[in-house]
């Protein structure tokens, strides 16, 4: 199986998130889950294409998005 890269980040607003990066950048929804272990997620990219965009949100205590060092 070749190498994949999963690039995962917090997300406030993930409605907002998901018009942001399928509408203006034209990714696709590759995949996504609800209430696991209390996140919310979607995956996003291309198929294919060795690598895709994780974004989550936490029901229970919301992780504040933040710039990585």
């Amino acid at each position: 199986m070749p190498p994949h890269l999963r690039i995962a980040r917090p997300v406030s607003d993930l409605d907002r998130t998901l018009c942001m990066y399928l509408e203006g950048l034209g990714l696709r929804e590759l995949g996504g889950f609800r209430d696991h272990d209390g996140f919310d997620g979607v995956m996003l990219g291309e198929p294919g294409a060795g690598h895709h965009f994780e974004f989550t949100v936490c029901r229970h205590h919301p992780v504040q998005p933040a710039r990585t060092p």
